[in-house]
């Protein structure tokens, strides 16, 4: 798998091992930022989640206001469901963190000596008590209750990344091979809904369940669909004709379902980083959110527990649950 402009998998994962390492400048976000609490409370439209090289780790913005507060040091953060927490690496192990920052723990598995955070992707169940990763290519699932990790699916020669829960967790998307695949645990009624040529990515349930949006190259550069779980209705949601150097990736729905924001790589002048930009899902109408000269990427939206609390409004990563 490739990953970005010109090779862009392993720029990619030198501003990841940069943001591990410390070996950037805690900039504006932890020196000015607003406090998390204060951040998470004002929110209205939920809280995305991202890696910044130029502010040092994962940090919290609000998609409205831009507000952004420094969270921790970590790479591919992502919201539970119930937004209280979010789950992420760091130096090659699985943390998880409250959403305003405190009881972050370590989640007792073997450590990721060579893999990277992004195809790993750790995230936690609807109900958040089993946590779903990707390990040399096979997925595993952790009970937080205590014992040791078990396999999605008897393993086999194919490379599954990136797994991610549908909202009741019944089923889990994931890649294999370049192409998008739903199986229910434990590993039945295994479907693969893209079956294409493309190099398909980054899966993502909708707030409903109702559609999985996901990354595909094409031959206009990468850009962001969505497709019904059953393989139905493929949607193109960017479209940037005009700009095939742009590549993007990484999408994740608001909470309310009608936008998803995505990372995008190809800036000025061939800049080899990445920016986060949000799109309308109906309209394909895109907006810069966090444009900086370093890497902000692998975004995650979901909407904090103190946040819902406060407003009424929907709660967790995705929003209300489905009927």
């Amino acid at each position: 798998m490739t990953r970005g402009p010109n090779g862009g998998r392993a720029v990619r994962t030198e501003a990841l091992a940069a943001v591990l390492m410390g070996q950037v400048a805690l900039a504006a976000c932890a020196e000015q930022g607003t406090p998390i609490d204060t951040l998470l409370h004002g929110s209205s439209t939920g809280i995305i989640a991202f890696n910044s090289t130029v502010d040092g780790g994962i940090v919290l913005i609000d998609p409205t206001t831009g507000r952004k507060a420094l969270l921790t040091k970590g790479a591919s953060p992502e919201w539970s469901s119930n937004g209280r927490e979010l789950s992420f690496m760091r130096a090659g192990r699985i943390y998880v963190i409250g959403a305003n920052g405190t009881n972050e723990r370590e989640i007792p598995v073997a450590p990721f000596l060579f893999e990277v955070p992004y195809l790993v992707r750790p995230v936690l169940s609807p109900g958040a008590d089993r946590i779903a990763y990707s390990r040399q290519g096979e997925i595993e699932l952790v009970d937080l209750g205590g014992g040791k990790p078990v396999f999605l699916m008897k393993p086999d020669p194919a490379d599954d990344r990136m797994p991610v829960w549908s909202p009741r967790g019944e089923h889990l998307a994931f890649v294999r091979d370049g192409d998008i695949y739903v199986v229910s645990p434990p590993g039945s009624g295994l479907r693969n809904l893209t079956a294409d040529r493309a190099e398909d990515l980054d899966p993502e349930w909708s707030p409903t369940g109702d559609r999985i949006a996901f990354s595909s190259r094409g031959s206009d550069g990468v850009r962001i669909w969505t497709i019904r779980p059953d393989g139905s209705d493929r949607r193109r949601v960017t479209n940037d004709e005009e700009n095939p150097e742009h590549q993007e990736y990484h999408p994740s729905w608001s909470p309310d379902g009608t936008q998803i924001v995505f990372e995008r790589w190809g800036g000025p002048q061939g800049r080899q980083g990445a920016d986060i930009y949000i799109a309308s899902v109906n309209s394909g109408t895109v907006r810069p959110l966090a444009v900086t000269p370093g890497f902000d990427g692998l975004p995650s939206w979901g909407f904090p527990s103190m946040a819902a609390a406060t407003s009424g409004a929907h709660r967790g990563r995705g929003g209300p649950s489905p009927p």
